[in-house]
């Protein structure tokens, strides 16, 4: 069967970069391996509504800091292994200031979870 003949002001549509490997990063690097070890999990988050992840960071933020207790210790641990994880895995896409941003909300989370014990 032939390939159907593409329109005439229509670009060829590049083929897209494996999601596993980060763009102009060392294979030895540790973000990148978290990142390759990790794709099928960011592929997975990639593929969700928009508003689902951070309506889930900001649920368990608010109901780990309201419930306190073990409930609360759980989420906020979950949460912060979601920040840690997706920090990890896209340190080497990130600007200096997004990576310090980001560091510093993750230490914030874990020292207002340490603080609510």
């Amino acid at each position: 069967m032939a390939a159907k003949p593409r329109p005439r002001n229509q670009r060829p549509v590049a083929p897209r970069p494996d999601p596993r490997v980060r763009q102009n990063v060392p294979v030895e690097q540790v973000a990148n391996k978290v990142a390759h070890a990790t794709a099928p999990g960011i592929a997975y988050l990639g593929r969700l509504p928009k508003g689902v992840l951070p309506a889930f960071v900001a649920i368990g933020l608010v109901v780990g800091l309201i419930a306190g207790g073990v409930l609360g210790l759980v989420l906020l641990v979950l949460v912060t292994a979601l920040m840690a994880w997706l920090l990890a895995a896209f340190w080497p896409m990130l600007p200096n200031g997004g990576r310090v941003l980001r560091a510093l909300a993750l230490v914030a989370v874990v020292a207002v979870g340490i603080l609510n014990l």
